[in-house]
């Protein structure tokens, strides 16, 4: 029975293939078993193999001519098999595994997508060192962070422009110094040469703020320095190579104990070169404790204030002596020991004794009466040199009964004075001479009266060789 089947089967198909046999569909030129597609004109033994997912050709192969590579995708893209999108290579095809090689493996129009985490636009194949940070990528500009930010496998190129090793950002404070970075050896240059933010830290010994660079002359003394204050101790303190300039003091001997020494004995020094010597000078006499520049002056002759002024103030009168000297009259310049005696009734010589060299005092009474001038030329006194004589005039009057307004002297020899009493020294015009001197007196009223008297003085010299009398 099987059998049977078989054979009716068999029967079945050699009736179909030969009806198929004896015709051509399409018109190809092929029928039967050569074409394997009799229902279109393109497909047919030895017919041009095209990119349509069609076995055109009836080799049994499609689109075996697109398919270079052999990775069973051809360069058609149809619908239901895309195309190859590089049939050079096959492991490039629809839904291949995508690689980080600058090629689209999978086809899906896009280049390395599963290498680009940080979507910085690189890869971790073509430039992205880092993909995890999209500040790092081949076209970052390199920052000074301790980083390779543009991928070129060099950290912080460019900011190391010393080339002492050390960038900016690795503690380097001065890129310009190849001696200048962290850790380099400090210097006393006034610069921070270890960057570690202070300035020869190493050169400051003594810890007084200022460097043996930076003008400390001592660096084991803290209270040595430039600018420090100098004080008296033997040394230099503000470094400016003198020695307690300015500190100084100086001392004197105090031989007398009166709080001032002799300035011949002044010595300087920080310290009294004994407990003998004190800072005050000035003693004129260090044997004497009753003078010193403090001392009062007294009327002694000596010049008890050091002042190089002998008894100052006991000569008021300033005629040069003393109330201690001798001067009787201390408010009187004329008075004073060895002055001349005048005819005054005064000591004027200081000698105790009124001594009168010259004519008692003459009282001349002169009337006015208008138009009357007196021409009688009198001898009212005479003496010998220096010879003092008083004028009295106040017993005149105006007999019309106006007021004399005025009296004015002529003394014969130049001089002149004004007033009812006048009084005046003579001298002859040489020791052995006698001189006869006219004085002159006018006399004025209120209305403008004159009245003129003439007076006669005879003075002696010192060598007169005759009696000295009255005019003949």
């Amino acid at each position: 029975m099987k059998r049977f089947l078989v054979i009716m089967i068999g029967v079945a198909f050699l009736a179909i293939g030969q009806d198929d046999c004896r015709q051509d569909n399409d018109g190809d030129g092929y029928i039967g078993m050569d074409d394997c597609d009799d229902n279109n004109p393109e497909v047919y033994p030895d017919a041009p193999e095209a990119c349509n997912g069609i076995d055109d050709d009836c080799d049994r192969s499609i689109d075996e001519d697109f398919d270079v590579d052999g990775d069973g995708f051809s360069t058609c893209d149809l619908e239901d098999n895309p195309a190859d999108c590089n049939d050079d290579y096959a492991g490039t095809f629809p839904g291949a595994i995508e690689l980080c090689d600058g090629e689209d493996n999978n086809c899906d129009g896009v280049v390395d997508e599963d290498f680009d985490a940080d979507n910085d636009g690189y890869t971790i194949c073509r430039g992205d060192c880092d993909d995890l940070d999209p500040e790092v990528n081949a076209g970052a500009e390199e920052v000074c962070d301790f980083f390779d930010n543009n991928c070129n496998g060099l950290i912080d190129e460019g900011f190391d422009q010393d080339g002492d090793g050390y960038t900016t950002c690795a503690g380097d404070c001065d890129d310009t110094d190849p001696a200048t970075y962290v850790g380099a050896a400090d210097l006393c240059d006034g610069l921070d040469n270890n960057c570690n933010g202070l300035i020869d830290e190493d050169w400051d010994g003594d810890g007084d703020g200022v460097t043996s660079c930076g003008g400390d002359c001592n660096d084991s003394n803290p209270a040595i320095f430039t600018g420090a204050p100098e004080i008296c101790d033997g040394l230099d303190n503000n470094c400016d190579g003198q020695i307690d300039e300015g500190v100084l003091s100086t001392w004197y001997l105090d031989a007398d104990s009166d709080g001032f020494g002799n300035p011949e004995t002044a010595v300087t020094g920080c310290a009294a070169p004994s407990e003998f010597y004190i800072v005050y000078g000035g003693d004129c006499n260090d044997l004497d404790p009753d003078i010193s520049p403090d001392a009062i002056e007294a009327c002694d002759g000596i010049d008890n204030n050091c002042d190089m002024l002998v008894d100052e103030g006991f000569d008021q009168d300033g005629d040069g002596v003393t109330t201690c000297g001798g001067d009787c009259n201390d408010g009187d310049a004329t008075i004073y020991p060895g002055a001349p005696d005048v005819c005054d009734g005064v000591d004027s010589d200081c000698g105790g004794e009124v001594e009168e060299t010259c004519s008692a005092p003459v009282a001349e009474t002169v009337m006015i009466a208008e138009g009357e001038d007196a021409d009688v030329l009198m001898n009212i006194a005479f003496g010998t040199e220096p010879l003092t004589v008083y004028f009295d005039a106040t017993g005149s009057y105006d007999p019309d009964g106006g007021t004399i307004v005025s009296y004015y002297w002529e003394f014969g020899d130049g001089a002149t004075a004004e007033g009812a009493n006048a009084s005046h020294v003579y001298q002859a015009e040489a020791p052995d001479m006698a001189t006869t001197y006219v004085v002159a007196l006018t006399i004025t009223d209120d209305e403008g009266e004159v009245t003129l008297k003439n007076l006669g003085v005879r003075v002696c010299g010192a060598e007169y060789p005759e009696e000295c009398g009255p005019l003949n």
